[in-house]
């Protein structure tokens, strides 16, 4: 891609986000009168294993498992959060993120802009992020439509998903949510053919300890689309697999 593309695309993006976010802001209701504004700051801690370090259909580290933490505050429509993560398997990976996200509800759909800054300090490496995406909750069988897109100013490319979302308390103790995302790269995957890449099923079980501590349980199974890695590097990893994982939440 030549310098002169790539600017434009990034001014492309840029542009897109901040109109997103002015629309966003107009959107978003105030506190009342008589609400403490502490009252709306939310904080979070998840302790997560995963038995797969999975992103765009692909596994990552070839089958190792990932430990991760993240800590996240949301006050209104704003969230700030941080992420950490390792394997505790004999490959050496390591990950820090940082992200920032505006989200905001009008007629019953839900919208978002992120950005998110990756550090992947085994190789010291970095990426920036921007994103956006959509939620329409009100479907029929409490289903929600999602559309979800990022790009990667490293690869000079997007990922695109659309997804579609349960949630269903089926005990006072016990909430399942099961998912079907379809992944679509365009040049995110920089190695990666483009189009389709990856069809996920997925569902979450998730049950309270004790009054703000939650313990989710997801297991998944993933399928590559169109995978071609004697033409596409990148595709060597993009595979049919299951995986799981198991996470303990703190909401304060």
């Amino acid at each position: 891609m030549s310098e002169r593309k790539a600017k434009t695309n990034r001014e492309r993006v840029i542009a897109c986000i901040l109109a997103m976010g002015v629309l966003a802001a107009a959107g978003t209701p105030g506190l009342a009168e008589d609400q403490d504004p502490l009252s709306a700051l939310e904080v979070s801690v998840d302790l997560a294993w995963d038995s797969r370090y999975v992103t765009e259909g692909r596994d990552n580290l070839d089958g190792h498992s990932l430990v991760g933490t993240t800590v996240e505050a949301a006050y209104k429509g704003l969230s700030l959060g941080v992420w950490y993560a390792a394997t505790p398997d004999v490959e050496d990976y390591r990950e820090f993120n940082a992200f920032a996200a505006y989200n905001v509800e009008w007629k019953g759909i839900e919208a978002y802009v992120s950005y998110n800054h990756l550090r992947f300090l085994s190789d010291e490496q970095h990426d920036n992020e921007v994103g956006a995406g959509m939620a329409f909750p009100a479907l029929p069988g409490n289903l929600a439509l999602g559309l979800d897109w990022y790009y990667s100013f490293e690869s000079e490319g997007s990922f695109f998903e659309i997804s579609l979302e349960g949630e269903y308390e089926v005990h006072d103790r016990l909430t399942l949510t099961p998912a079907g995302v379809l992944g679509f790269n365009s040049g995110y995957i920089a190695d990666g053919h483009d189009g389709a890449n990856n069809f996920t099923l997925s569902i979450d079980a998730s049950t309270p300890i004790k009054d703000g501590i939650d313990l989710i349980a997801r297991v998944a199974y993933t399928w590559g689309i169109d995978a071609d890695p004697h033409r596409y590097p990148e595709d060597e990893f993009l595979n049919d697999f299951a995986y799981g994982g198991i996470a303990i939440r703190v909401t304060h």
